[in-house]
Order: structure tokens, then C-alpha cells, then sequence
């Protein structure tokens, strides 16, 4: 009986921090499987009983945690394996639970260790926190695995900061600093943790890589406690490394330089001393950039990611410390990325995308050199995934953002009164695959937008030079199907570094006019797309556009002449020149000339004389025949939509989640729709509004919606 107490005292103790007032019937059946534990030693019927109190989704979280406790209690009794079963259960779906979970986690230990049981473990995959903030950047786990570090984003400012899982406290280490988001300005960013996670090492300063006038770059060192701030190097922006890590005994750092030598820009690894505050250079990568670098346990070895050769895909390197040789780990036409140390320096650690869809690997290691094929440890982590170290027990952590993107219509009633009659998805929500860039056809019956269904930048065909897939998908309003094209061609230019160009539809067919690439001689430019019959047909191209090449003879903001089927018109490369090109004639001439350059944003009028210009200063209206420039508004009026078919109101989508419509003729104030209270789940900065209906009041919009990031720990990794 004294049995009976002890466990009931702990029972009622872990039940009562979380919730002291729990469902009756949940607390009857929860005693009477104790009465049978304890009292009777009838343990299969306590565990019957135990059972119903675990899938009572009606019950308190706590009461079902300590039900599956003593579920794993009493199959440990009897002698069966299926005890680690319910301990693993408890830390994978109740991490909310601390207390309970931190018993489950010394029950499995203890049955791990057993001499007299001989169990299974298998992959431990626990949730440790969830749906934190975007604006949270994570970085690394401290060695023991109790804290991690991440920059604070909130509310447009810039800070390291230290979670302590343990207590659940949050605080920041560069409280004070003032520091505002922004590429302008002086930020830290970057922490790295000492091997005896004592200390955190960080950068300071202008974000980049080249001087920059009056930009300064520094490297510092502090307690994890926020005391004893060090400044480790400071100089002008280009002449401090980027800090990497710490070397394997704490004593230096690493870093990388980015130099220019000739017309290539340069890569550089350095060894940075803590003592004397000066650096040198110990590797130079040369225009294939390393990154994510570790020292092994004993200091022998570092390891690292680098690009493939004439690729954007990365693979993973070892170099031995003694001679600076290279051994290149992984070797396949895929993506191999962020590679980590195994606690005892003999197993390798890194995802990949090698069968569609981001996953962790392990490989053996011995000797400067790879043990046999890579072993797959986890599949579909998520298509934004980073690693967050490996703590001394060998406990995996990770973490990945949950969210997707999608395409949206809205009908707008006729008084724009802010009322929003209907909503539908175009994307089909039960795809993995989202959609962005969406465009109406001129009639409005088809809408086009970019989509992936793979997941995967994965090039099929393992050519590297092509790059890219171009995926689009074809949604028909009136059969509410959707189509993605069977097309042999792929992206030759992204705008803004990762956007596809946005193809535009044809006012004469159903032809789309986009910015790729075909296989053939890598022939590149521009070309149209059939949207029905999907013949690819070449409009102003060159050959010889290989991946990776800064290719730049054509321009942006293509679009399909109203007037005249044969022409078409984009922005020069260089921003300043709206372009005419006759697909007949092969005749180009420049419209319009703004030095300051513009992004064309389309015509005011149908016979395509008044262009509209938006820039940094502003939204401008420039006659193609007098060649005059007016400015007609500020930029924060927006991107032009079009205008009503009246001619009456112009459309502009603001950024980041508002439709506004003006009046003309300035008789009527402007009026406004917000869309974030029609998409809750959706994040207030990714609301785009994409275009106009050419008949109907009605609206495309984009919306990114995101639960948040989660971390993940995974135990028995290497096991």
C-alpha cells in the first residue's frame, strides 16, 4: 500500500502542475487503472484502463502524459519491450508535458542501458518548440544541448539572443546596441558557439562582404551570460573576415574572406587568434564558395560544404589540417549541404536532396577518408530546413519552417465598400506544390502561375548548365481545372536573384511570353508558350546561356504589344530604356529613356502611348511621342494594377497587404481593402496583390502562409 501512495503523491503532484481540475470520468478511470496496478497487480487490465484515459481526446493533455507513464510502467513490469514504445511516445507528442518528459527520457535511458533488456531504440524525433516567430533567425545549439542561439527580428530590430530550454527564458545578449534591421545598417549577426559552450563569438557590423564608405566590420566575443564583451578584430568592411566558428580546442576562430582578384571574386579561409587579435590566410576556395564549417572532435580534419564545379549544387569536403588536402565526401548530381561531426569524430552528418525532397544523411568516416554510401536517417524534413548542431550526447537538432504559398481570387462587390463577396483557392490545397507569380489571361478565362511539383530545383537531367526547370501551370476558370505544361525549358535569368520573371499573356492568343532557356545550343531570351498546345517558339535570343553565367543581354517586365500582335516590349538591362521589338521585323528601338532608371509597370492608355514608370522617387507617367516625364505620385501609392474599364479608377496592390483605388480625377478619396483579416493564417508581409480581371471586379492575389518555425531533436542518431 505505502507503494500505492508513493505512486498516486506522484501522480497527483504531475497532474497538478499542469491542470488541477480534470475531467471526472478521466480521473475515475485513471484511479481505478491504479487501483489494478497497485493494489490488485492486475497490470493488463491497468493498462486497458490507462489506454482509454490516453485516447480521451476530451481529457487534459496531463491527465493522458501520466496514463501513458504508467502504460510504459506496467509493460516494464511484465517484462515487454513495448514499455520504450510508450516512453518514446510520451517525449515525441507530449514535449509540452516538461516534467513527464523528462521521466519518459530517464526511462529510456535506463531501459537503453539495461544489461537485461534487449531493445530496439530505433530514431527518437521530439518537437522541442514550436511555431516560433519568423522574425526568429536560428543558429546553433550550445554542446550541451540546453540552450540555442538565434537573432531577434521583432518589431524591426537586430539582436543575438539565448534561449534556455531548461527554464524556457529568453533573453538577449546585445541588449543596448540598438541595433535596427536593415542592409544600411550596423547589426550583429552570426554566433557561433565555444566548444566548452561558455562563450559565443559573433559579428558586428555592415552587412556584406566589400568596403563601403565609413562601413565598419568586427568580430566579438562574449559570456554566455552577456558579460565580458571582447572585441576580437575591427577594421573597415573588406578588410575583416566573416566570422565561421572556433577551431576544435576553443583557442582560435575561423572566418572567410571574400577578395577580388582579377574579374573574379575570391574565397578565402582564416585563422583567426583570439589571443592576438590578428588573422591568416589558410585556404583559398577560389570562386567556389565553402561554407558551414566544423572541426572534427581531435582537430585533424575541418569539414565543410563547397559548390560543384560549374553548379549551384554543393557537395561535402574534408581537408586535412595537416596539408590542407581535400577529400570530397559526396559525389552526385544533387545537393549536399551543412554538414556536422558525429560526438566521436567517425560518422558525418549532412542533408541532401539526392531522392527529391530534403532529407538526413550519415556516412562513416575513418582515417581522412568515407566508409561506404551515405545512410539515410530521416526523409521529408521540409523544403526550408536548417541543422542546429549536435550536442555531446550525439542529439541531432534541427529546425524547419512550416508554411506554403498559394493563389487566391477575390470578387470585390461594386461599391468597394471593403466587403469581400467571395474567396476561392486556385492552387489545390492538397498538393504539396504551391503557386506564385499569377497572371489572368487578357480575356480572364485562364490563369497562369509558377509551380513546382516536385519540390525540388533538382535539375532531371543532371545537366548543370541548364539549370532550372521552368514549371507553369494553367488554372481554366470555367472547367476549374488546372494544367501544369509538359515543357522542355528552363530558367535562363532570375530577377532579384531568386524570382522567376512573371510571363505575361498575349491580348491576340493564349500565348504566354517568358524569360527561359531550351535545351539546344542553351539557347536563351525570350520565347512564347502556346498555353494550349504548348509549342515553345524562340522571339529575341542568343546561344551559348549556361548556368551560372551573370547573363544579362535581356532585360525584365516582358510584355505582349495590345496594338500590334507582332510586337513586344521589356526594360533594358540596365533599367533605364523601355524596349519595342517587332518579332517580324527584328526591329528594336527604345520608347522611353529615365536615367534613373524605372520599372515598367504598363500603359495607361489602349493605344500604348503613356507609360507608367515606377521608381525609388516615385510613380511617373512618360509619353512614348513627346517623350515628357510627369510624376503623378509617390512609390508608396503602390504597384498599377490597371484601370477600371471605365477608365475612372486606377488599381494599385501596396505592399504588403492592401488593394487601393483612386479616383482619376481626384473627385473621391482613395479607398482601401486589407486583406489580412480574409487570410488569417497568413503572414501580414506575404499578401501580394498580382493582377486586375480584364472584365470582372475582381483580384489575384498571392498569400504565404506560415505556422511558424519548429526545432527537432533526434536521439539515437548514432546509436
Amino acid at each position: 500500500m505505502k507503494v500505492l501512495v508513493k505512486y498516486l503523491l506522484i501522480s497527483i503532484l504531475c497532474l497538478g502542475i499542469y491542470t488541477p481540475v480534470f475531467s471526472q470520468q478521466a480521473e475515475k478511470l485513471f484511479q481505478q487503472g491504479m487501483m489494478k496496478e497497485e493494489a490488485e497487480g492486475n497490470l493488463e487490465e491497468a493498462i486497458g484502463l490507462y489506454n482509454k484515459v490516453v485516447n480521451d481526446v476530451s481529457a487534459k493533455r496531463s491527465v493522458r502524459a501520466n496514463a501513458l507513464m504508467h502504460v510504459g510502467i506496467c509493460y516494464e513490469k511484465l517484462g515487454k519491450g513495448n514499455a520504450l514504445n510508450a516512453y518514446q511516445k510520451i517525449i515525441s507528442e507530449y514535449s509540452d508535458q516538461v516534467d513527464i518528459v523528462s521521466l519518459a527520457r530517464r526511462k529510456v535511458q535506463s531501459l537503453k542501458s539495461s544489461t537485461n533488456t534487449k531493445l530496439s531504440t530505433g530514431l527518437i524525433s521530439e518537437r522541442i518548440e514550436k511555431n516560433l516567430h519568423d522574425d526568429y533567425w536560428l543558429y546553433e545549439f550550445s554542446p550541451d544541448g540546453r540552450y540555442y542561439l538565434y537573432e531577434n527580428r521583432i518589431n524591426n530590430t537586430h539582436e543575438i539572443s539565448i534561449c534556455d530550454l531548461q527554464t524556457g527564458k529568453k533573453d538577449s545578449l546585445t541588449t543596448g546596441n540598438q541595433a535596427v534591421y536593415g542592409r544600411d545598417n550596423t547589426l550583429p549577426w552570426g554566433p557561433r558557439w565555444s566548444p566548452n559552450g561558455e562563450k559565443i563569438a559573433y559579428n558586428w557590423g555592415f552587412w556584406g562582404h566589400f568596403e563601403r564608405e565609413n562601413k565598419i566590420r568586427e568580430i566579438r566575443l562574449i559570456d554566455k551570460n552577456g558579460k565580458n564583451k571582447q572585441v576580437i578584430l575591427s577594421g573597415p568592411l573588406g578588410e575583416i573576415p566573416n566570422l565561421e566558428g572556433f577551431t576544435h580546442d576553443g583557442k582560435n576562430l575561423i572566418g572567410t574572406m571574400v577578395i577580388q582578384e582579377n574579374d573574379q571574386k575570391i574565397q578565402q579561409l582564416v585563422l583567426i587568434s583570439i589571443a592576438n587579435k590578428n588573422f591568416k590566410v589558410l585556404k583559398n576556395f577560389g570562386n567556389r564558395r565553402a561554407s558551414h564549417f566544423s572541426y572534427s572532435p581531435d582537430g585533424k580534419y575541418l569539414l565543410y560544404d563547397k559548390a560543384q564545379l560549374k553548379s549551384e549544387y554543393r557537395d561535402i569536403f574534408v581537408m586535412s589540417m595537416a596539408d590542407m588536402k581535400e577529400t570530397q565526401i559526396t559525389n552526385n548530381n544533387t545537393s549536399n549541404w551543412e554538414p556536422s561531426w558525429g560526438p566521436d569524430g567517425n560518422q558525418i552528418l549532412f542533408l541532401s536532396d539526392r531522392i527529391g525532397s530534403n532529407g538526413l544523411y550519415k556516412i562513416a568516416f575513418e582515417n581522412g577518408k568515407p566508409i561506404g554510401k551515405p545512410e539515410n536517417i530521416k526523409t521529408n524534413l521540409g523544403e526550408d530546413i536548417g541543422m542546429m548542431g549536435i550536442s555531446n550526447d550525439g542529439s541531432v537538432f534541427y529546425a524547419t519552417k512550416t508554411g506554403r504559398h498559394d493563389i487566391f481570387t477575390i470578387d470585390l462587390d461594386e461599391k468597394f465598400n471593403n466587403k469581400v463577396n467571395k474567396v476561392t483557392q486556385i492552387t489545390n490545397p492538397a498538393l504539396k506544390a504551391s503557386g506564385g507569380l499569377a497572371k489572368y489571361s487578357k480575356d480572364g478565362r485562364y490563369i497562369s502561375y509558377m509551380s513546382n511539383p516536385n519540390n525540388s530545383t533538382t535539375n532531371e537531367e543532371a545537366d548543370f548548365n541548364l539549370g532550372d526547370k521552368y514549371y507553369i501551370n494553367i488554372y481554366d476558370t470555367k472547367t476549374k481545372t488546372s494544367k501544369l505544361l509538359n515543357l522542355d525549358l528552363y530558367i535562363n535569368h532570375k530577377a532579384f536573384k531568386y524570382l522567376y520573371h512573371v510571363p505575361s499573356w498575349s491580348y491576340h492568343e493564349n500565348k504566354l511570353l517568358v524569360h527561359g532557356k531550351i535545351k539546344e545550343n542553351y539557347e536563351g531570351g525570350f520565347f512564347t508558350v502556346d498555353a494550349l498546345t504548348e509549342k515553345i517558339t524562340p522571339v529575341l535570343t542568343v546561344p551559348d546561356c549556361k548556368q551560372g553565367t551573370d547573363y544579362k543581354l535581356f532585360g525584365n517586365s516582358m510584355v505582349f504589344s495590345k496594338t500590334d500582335k507582332n510586337k513586344i516590349f521589356y526594360s533594358s538591362p540596365d533599367w533605364k530604356d523601355l524596349m519595342e521589338y517587332n518579332m517580324v521585323t527584328k526591329e528594336e528601338r527604345s520608347l522611353v529613356h529615365i536615367e534613373d532608371g524605372f520599372w515598367f509597370n504598363g500603359f495607361m492608355d489602349d493605344a500604348e502611348t503613356q507609360c507608367i514608370a515606377l521608381n525609388r522617387f516615385g510613380q511617373f507617367i512618360a509619353d512614348v511621342n513627346t517623350k515628357k516625364v510627369v510624376k503623378v505620385g509617390e512609390k508608396e501609392m503602390g504597384w498599377a494594377l490597371g484601370s477600371s474599364k471605365d477608365k475612372k479608377y486606377h488599381y494599385y496592390g501596396q505592399y504588403p497587404n492592401k488593394l487601393t483605388r483612386v479616383r482619376v480625377d481626384g473627385s473621391e478619396p482613395d479607398q482601401e481593402i486589407i486583406f489580412d483579416e480574409y487570410f488569417q493564417n497568413a503572414t501580414s508581409y506575404n499578401i501580394m496583390v498580382l493582377d486586375l480581371h480584364p472584365n470582372k471586379n475582381e483580384i489575384l492575389l498571392g498569400v504565404g502562409t506560415s505556422s511558424g518555425t519548429d526545432i527537432y531533436k533526434l536521439t539515437n542518431v548514432f546509436d
